[in-house]
């Protein structure tokens, strides 16, 4: 053994799989052990446009394919590599043409955005509930894209206002005409003019289940076991609420005037941010408690929330920069405090990484839930960072050039080191790619990371793994 207390880590690289090993560092003259060896290969099709890789603890991956280019005219399928066998969960499952993307991984299910036909009117199994009338006699009147609102219940509730002549213009084929179509709707209410067709989808591990079924765009869901959360679009003239499915019960979290958005679940509860008619505060939702509260309220906003077992991470803007905040048992902690941008949060077992610009670049910090660490010290931009199960992992801009992938193991306080078949180290810890094409949105679960790779005009999808 070296006289330094420290074994090196072997990888040998082939042509899509690395053998990585990391080790636990000595403290206090104790000898360093080995820890797990990891492979990584690419695990998607090389004929598609891959993007938006996710994982669960379980080990399945998930992400979008496209046959063409992001943005031109084409069809989009949800892909998935799971106990070692990659295929399309989507392919012949749903309408021919449609699109499906940004999926959320949870353990062995998948929920995802999907555009469908509309329904035939009448059968939308979410009618989008509106603002009660003793609520509108406030600073903040919505404005009306139809000549009335009706609230189900409620006599002489509507406000005569004069739709505009071409309310009805750019509605999507098949959706409701105008206002007139709108008012033979279940409840009888006039209601905005239809957003959209896009869809919250799930797979549990079976069949595939269309959840939200109506003509109001669906988007941005988080996934927690078969609890779901996403925001649903009103419509013209624009403005989202805070929707929730717990195992096939649907309810409406928001009914306000405003914007409310980004909403992340975790068990029986749900955090988004909302306008409050002055700035963005952080909302939270407990089901097992039926309340919902408002987190913060003070002259800023507070954006990007991120949930665990009860404890919040954001953005807030108290001055020109970005700064993290944690509220947990109703106390207020700041995470950082400087001149420059601290910015995308993420949360694992009340532990909280993020990016902060320290004058020079952005480096990565780490809270462990008793104080702050600096995680990245160089001259380069450390970036997208992620934590899960142990593991924190990052996009990398070495040397200024192409971005590549990091990881840093919580449990041996230790970056990984890769070797190639002849035995020569890394030059750099903690890197997991070497190449000159851009390596991107890492993520991790079951100590595992994916990472999105684009090279020779495609995007590829790579999977580091422990070795069994």
């Amino acid at each position: 053994m070296r006289g330094d207390s420290r074994i090196r880590r072997k990888v040998v690289v082939w042509r899509h799989a690395w053998r990585v090993s990391m080790i636990l560092v000595a403290v206090g003259g104790v000898c360093p052990l080995w820890a797990a060896n990891y492979t990584a290969r690419q695990i998607a099709d090389e004929n598609y446009f891959n993007r938006d890789p996710v994982i669960g603890e379980s080990g399945l991956v998930a992400w979008t394919a496209y046959l063409q280019q992001e943005g031109e005219a084409s069809a989009s399928e949800i892909h998935v590599f799971q106990d070692g066998q990659h295929r399309s969960l989507t392919a012949g499952n749903v309408p021919a043409g449609t699109t499906h993307y940004r999926p959320q991984v949870y353990s062995n299910s998948v929920a995802w955005v999907g555009s469908y036909p509309y329904p035939p009117l009448g059968q939308e199994n979410w009618v989008l509930r509106e603002v009660s009338s003793d609520q509108r006699d406030t600073p903040y009147k919505e404005l009306m894209a139809f000549p009335k609102v009706v609230t189900p219940g409620e006599e002489n509730a509507a406000e005569e206002i004069e739709a505009p002549a071409d309310a009805a213009a750019g509605a999507p084929a098949g959706a409701p005409a105008g206002p007139g179509s709108d008012e033979a709707l279940p409840d009888g209410g006039a209601r905005r003019m239809p957003s959209g067709a896009m869809e919250i989808v799930a797979w549990f591990g079976t069949d595939i289940e269309r959840i939200s079924v109506d003509t109001r765009d669906d988007y941005g869901v988080s996934l927690w076991g078969r609890t779901l959360a996403w925001q649903k679009a009103k419509g013209f003239p624009f403005g989202w609420e805070i929707m929730l499915w717990a195992d096939g019960e649907m309810t409406q979290l928001t009914t306000n005037f405003f914007y409310d958005m980004g909403p992340r679940v975790w068990g029986n509860q749900v955090v988004w941010y909302g306008w409050d008619g002055n700035d963005y505060e952080i909302f939270l939702h407990d089901r097992a408690a039926g309340i919902t509260m408002q987190v913060t309220s003070n002259q800023y906003d507070d954006v990007s929330p991120v949930l665990w077992d009860g404890t919040i991470a954001w953005e807030a803007y108290p001055g020109a920069a970005a700064e993290i905040y944690l509220w947990k048992e109703n106390r207020f902690r700041r995470l950082s405090d400087n001149p420059y941008d601290d910015l995308n949060p993420r949360i694992w077992n009340n532990q909280i990484v993020w990016q902060g610009f320290d004058g020079d670049d952005f480096e990565i910090y780490l809270f462990d839930g008793e104080k702050t660490i600096k995680l990245t010290s160089n001259r380069f931009d450390d970036v997208n960072p992620e934590i899960r199960d142990n593991i924190i992992c990052w996009m990398s801009y070495l040397e200024n050039w192409d971005s590549e992938i990091f990881a840093w193991d919580m449990t041996t306080r230790d970056m990984v080191t890769l070797v190639d078949a002849e035995g020569r180290a890394g030059s750099v810890p903690g890197r997991l790619s070497y190449n000159d094409v851009e390596d991107r949105d890492p993520q991790t679960a079951g100590g595992k990371i994916v990472w999105q790779a684009d090279q020779d005009g495609k995007s590829l999808i790579f999977l580091a793994e422990p070795m069994r």
